[in-house]
């Protein structure tokens, strides 16, 4: 069973947090690519707001995606801009996260619609939302239902739109599916039960139940109360374009006037930057036990308990008396510092100088005489440092450096050892943070340590420093935030400088590259994104990369939005693979990982790229390289090229660097280097077929019609672009070019591909040439959807394939068992006896004297059931136990060994025959109705085979036909049956004509126009001699990728390359032959072999369907 699902999106009903745990296990597998959005940057915006980064919202605001007005407003322009892309021919839907307004955006909907048609309105009927629908109307369903098929492989699902075709009487609906895109799908009946409770109008959607709906464009109304699980689903439904509506001011209602949006109004930007900070991921009990035991999610609460704890131990020692009278004489030397934000801070400090003797009114009135207050923000905190500069509160130190101890003066023994105890928890934790972060490494370090790996003393130290002020780890700054308090800023500079010995000043990049970013655009170091974009930029120059001109070539495309200007120039820059960011402990490792340690050069090095966070961007950048780039090839240059960008070893990226530095190398480095701009608005998407210039095409292609690019141009140029690197233009045309195909040119598509998955390519070439040839109205589209290279779509599977034999179970997976974890069988003295007898003799291909086969069987070899006959009872079979055996047909030998009759290729050895005797042919012609071999007795197939094979074809051409049947079967009896029919064709008086001309039997050099081997060219004949010297050598490998499963005994039986053998020998022979002729008969048996090319039967096809995969020419073939 494989669980796939997204644990950053909407969290299942009920489901306790069960997948999180699922996928956050160290054997769960993450997929990395995202290959949904058109746009690459898109798609890196997206993978940003699913970890709560609000700079993806930078592409969003800069491609005027995120829109703002009042709560009526905003729904208002969502809908406007639904219609407008509907009445573009987009397939575009709206999303909301209450039912009401989704139900006001369906009945719009649909009451424009009807309004738009002039004939009358049809039936209708009532959905489960109170709406109605007829025909033409777009619905959903809402509930799984596996008793109501889709086509031949799915059912209604919970999420699927479909249209309405009828409106029966009953209530009932014919309805079509509409896949991704707006593309019609099967068609089902929906009945009038279901109708009535889970089918909704489908033009709108709730948030909550558009998990898995795909659209050219989508509209969403947000209300700010939406979590980041919403957002994320909701802004990843569009392939085009994704669009956000924010309401930035308060409804009008009467309790509206008291909420915090009135008198604290956010922009649309804030508004989507709460949304981001509020998560609403279930947490299972056993996620919510280990957090609850994780040190560094408890230190930082325990440090805010600690401190709060002697706070109030302090006042509730002094008592309310005393600190009543404090508070009036503070307000009586200086009005309004009671009401100052920190003075119970201040107040908790007066209580500590009182117990420990101290006058706090005395110490107070100095304090304010210091010096003035009037331009102090805070007085009470300013009141506060003047007491003790120190920061310590007049107290020790204390759990940690910066906090400050506990006073001594608590009379009170509970209140006293409950501090104590809190003092020491604090301890215990940071003791534990600090023995969890000396050992950690490139693997296990997070992001904000790695610069620092080999400083494992200052690690430590920032952990817990980091963890107690509640720093997230998504916070690159190795102290975080600035922090005021006296202790705490003392010690954040000491950790800050320690920092900078280590690793240079932190902020040079910021004071490197503002002037560029202030002669660009002034708002750009306004944005507080601006030091990470500054950090990306130095490490994009470490890369060698022209960052002046790339800044400034894209800060020139048009205006920066007013908010979040360094994010929105950052995606345009386009240098993030739209690739997820890992965690190290659900490893990425593509087959080219070794190439990292070679080209490296140092072990460790390679390791810290490896299980970098970036990794996965440097997998997705090399991955999606053109495929004229080897990966080796690809990461050598970009290294040479980092190597060179640098003046010396000082300037080189660091190693937490080294990856990013890698990925955008490889960006740049395989980035076509004329891109078309987009010339599209920001909020536009193209939905016409944009001319592309078409590429050389087969000389038999069909000429366009003159009105425009023809499909197979498109195509054509589809991969051209491709080849180039070009994806995101590729996958934009070929999405314009299904819209614009018919049926059967969708079907033709579907076809190409589903032949180049189930087939090795040089196989799947050859079958679509001669369904190209076959079918010359298609020719020239077939042709072009022929890729130029091998696109390793094929993928055979290294596990056990569902057998032919009904009387096995299929198994999809291998199955292993543990030998010493077997239970052991029951006793069973006669299965025993037939285990015994079935794991002996199963395997032996000899005239077996222990048990004789029956005569007129055809076989030599006694194939024992798994089941006694005698139980195999005509009862059981008519009460449906079990499979139906066909006894006669299992009796004799498989004969799947044998090509197929009408196209030559081999066939599969899953393919089942429909029928009670073997036909053959392969599953591609029986369903293309080409002529087979007759009804026949499953024991005399050999003969029928042979007698149709000598009924189709010319004598000379049924002649190779035998020969390569020979050659393929391994049963002495079927080869005696060839053999004769082999020599009733060489004695026949058949007369010469077109299709017959005469035989050469021999010559003084002994070369016969009947011998197949004899008919190859000297350039063939080398060919199939190579191929078979590698088939021998590969004959294991062979048999476990094509052949069928082992048993399950621990017994492997050898491959049998005997008939491999043979035939080589005879080429290696007809090689030696060829030597030892004159330059005269060398000559003649050339032209000998050149007239015969121009025959009706190839010889080398006949032969070796390794080198062509047409077994005679001018046969018919299938189709796709």
């Amino acid at each position: 069973m494989r669980c796939v699902g997204d644990d950053r999106q909407l969290p299942a009903i009920d489901a306790g947090g069960a997948g999180i745990d699922t996928a956050h296990t160290p054997d769960a597998i993450t997929l990395t690519h995202v290959v949904r959005f058109a746009d690459t940057a898109e798609a890196t915006a997206g993978l940003a707001l699913r970890d709560g980064d609000p700079s993806g919202l930078g592409f969003y605001l800069d491609h005027q995606r995120i829109h703002s007005g009042s709560a009526a407003t905003v729904v208002d322009k969502a809908y406007a801009a639904w219609f407008a892309d509907q009445h573009a021919g987009r397939d575009a839907i709206m999303l909301a996260p209450t039912h009401d307004i989704v139900t006001d955006l369906n009945e719009r909907a649909r009451a424009d619609r009807l309004a738009r048609i002039t004939e009358s309105t049809s039936a209708t009927t009532f959905l489960g939302d109170g709406l109605s629908a007829s025909v033409g109307d777009i619905v959903c369903t809402r509930r799984n239902n596996r008793r109501l098929p889709v086509g031949d492989h799915d059912w209604v699902r919970n999420g699927y739109r479909w249209h309405i075709d009828t409106v029966h009487p009953d209530g009932s609906l014919t309805v079509t599916h509409l896949r991704p895109g707006g593309q019609p799908g099967n068609t089902t009946v929906l009945p009038p039960e279901y109708v009535g409770l889970h089918v909704r109008l489908g033009y709108a959607m709730t948030i909550d139940s558009a998990q898995g709906t795909t659209a050219d464009t989508c509209h969403t109304v947000l209300t700010g109360s939406e979590s980041r699980n919403q957002l994320y689903v909701a802004i990843t439904r569009g392939i085009h374009a994704n669009h956000l509506y924010v309401p930035t001011t308060i409804d009008g209602s009467e309790l509206s006037f008291w909420t915090e949006p009135a008198i604290l109004p956010r922009t649309a930007v804030e508004v989507l930057q709460h949304i981001l900070a509020r998560e609403a991921t279930h947490a299972s009990a056993r996620t919510a036990l280990r957090d609850a035991l994780d040190p560094h999610r408890r230190l930082g609460r325990a440090a805010d308990i600690y401190l709060d704890a002697i706070g109030v131990a302090t006042e509730h020692t002094l008592g309310n008396d005393a600190l009543t009278r404090l508070d009036q004489h503070a307000e009586i030397l200086l009005p309004g510092l009671t009401d100052a934000p920190a003075y119970p801070v201040l107040r908790q400090h007066l209580a500590t100088l009182a117990l420990a003797g101290h006058d706090p009114v005395t110490a107070l009135r100095t304090a304010i005489g210091d010096r003035e207050l009037d331009t102090a923000k805070d007085p009470a905190a300013v009141l506060d440092w003047r007491l003790d500069t120190s920061g310590a509160h007049s107290t020790g130190t204390g759990p940690l450096p910066w906090l400050h101890g506990l006073p001594h003066q608590i009379t009170d023994t509970t209140i006293a050892n409950q501090l104590h105890a809190r003092h020491r928890i604090v301890t215990d934790l940071a003791t534990q943070i600090t023995a969890d972060a000396r050992p950690w490494t490139a693997a296990n370090a997070p992001v904000w340590a790695r610069p620092l790996l080999g400083n494992q003393e200052l690690i430590a130290e920032l952990a817990v420093w980091r963890t107690a002020n509640h720093v997230p780890d998504t916070d690159l700054r190795p102290t975080g935030p600035a922090r005021f308090p006296t202790r705490e800023h003392d010690y954040q500079t000491r950790l800050n400088t320690r920092v900078t010995d280590a690793l240079g000043d932190l902020h040079t990049a910021t004071h490197k590259w503002e002037p560029l970013a202030k002669r660009l655009d002034t708002r750009i170091i306004n944005d507080p994104w601006w030091p990470v974009l500054a950090a990306h930029i130095d490490t994009a120059a470490a890369a060698g990369l022209d960052i002046d001109t790339l800044l400034t070539a894209a800060a020139t495309q048009r205006p920066l939005p007013v908010d979040m200007a360094a994010a929105a120039l950052w995606s345009r820059l386009r240098l993030d693979s739209s690739a997820l960011t890992t965690h190290t402990s659900q490893p990425l490792r593509p087959d080219w990982t070794p190439h990292v340690h070679d080209i490296v050069g140092h072990d460790d090095l390679a390791e810290h790229i490896i299980n970098d966070p970036a990794w996965p961007r440097l997998v997705a950048a090399i991955d999606t390289a053109p495929a004229d780039w080897a990966p080796h090839d690809l990461l050598s240059t970009a290294h040479e090229l980092l190597l060179a960008a640098a003046d010396d070893a000082t300037t080189l990226p660091l190693p937490d660097q080294l990856a990013t530095a890698l990925a955008w190398r490889i960006e740049i480095l395989t980035r076509p280097t004329h891109e078309p701009g987009n010339t599209h608005t920001a909020n536009e998407t193209a939905t016409t077929m944009t001319p592309l210039t078409p590429q050389p095409r087969d000389a038999g292609s069909a000429p366009g019609d003159g009105v425009g690019p023809s499909p197979a141009d498109i195509v054509y140029a589809i991969g051209y672009l491709v080849s180039a690197g070009r994806i995101d233009e590729a996958r934009t045309t070929f999405t314009r070019l299904t819209a614009h195909l018919n049926t059967t040119q969708r079907d033709i598509l579907q076809r190409v591909i589903t032949t180049l998955s189930n087939r090795a390519y040089p196989t799947a070439t050859a079958r679509l040439r001669w369904a190209a040839d076959r079918y010359p109205e298609h020719r020239a589209f077939i042709l072009a959807a022929i890729p130029a290279t091998d696109p390793h779509l094929h993928q055979p599977l290294d596990h056990t394939q569902p057998g032919h034999d009904p009387r096995t179970a299929a198994r999809d997976h291998r199955e292993y068992i543990d030998p010493t974890r077997r239970r052991p069988p029951r006793p069973d003295r006669g299965r025993d006896a037939f285990d015994t007898y079935t794991h002996s003799f199963a395997d032996l291909d000899a005239d077996p004297a222990h048990l004789p086969v029956p005569e007129g069987t055809g076989t030599t070899r006694h194939h024992p059931s798994n089941e006694p006959p005698e139980n195999a009872d005509t009862t059981s079979f008519l009460a449906g136990n079990g499979h139906t055996v066909d006894y006669d047909r299992y009796a004799v030998p498989d004969h799947h060994e044998l090509p197929c009759l009408a196209c030559g290729l081999e066939r599969p050895l899953t393919d089942t025959q429909p029928r009670h005797c073997d036909d053959g042919l392969c599953s591609t012609c029986r369903d293309d109705n080409q002529p087979g071999i007759p009804d026949h007795e499953p024991a005399d197939h050999a003969a029928a085979r042979c007698t149709f094979i000598t009924d189709q074809h010319p004598p000379t051409a049924a002649l190779a036909l035998l020969r390569k049947d020979w050659r393929h079967t391994r049963n002495p009896a079927d080869r005696a049956t060839i053999e004769a029919f082999a020599n009733t064709l060489l004695t026949a008086e058949t007369p010469a004509n077109e299709n017959n001309p005469p035989h050469n039997h021999g010559s003084d050099s002994g070369f016969g126009l009947a011998n197949p081997t004899q008919m190859l060219t000297d350039t063939e004949l080398t060919q199939a001699i190579g191929t078979l010297e590698l088939r021998i050598q590969l004959a294991d490998d062979e048999a476990t990728v094509y052949g069928p499963a082992h048993c399950t005994s621990n017994t492997v039986n050898p491959v049998d390359t005997d008939w491999l053998e043979e035939e080589l020998t005879d080429l290696q022979i007809e090689l030696t032959r060829r030597a030892r002729l004159t330059p005269e008969q060398a000559t003649k048996e050339q032209a000998q072999r050149a007239n015969r090319e121009h025959g009706t039967v190839s010889w080398s096809a006949a032969e070796h369907p390794a080198l062509d995969t047409n077994a005679v020419a001018g046969t018919d073939g299938p189709g796709l």
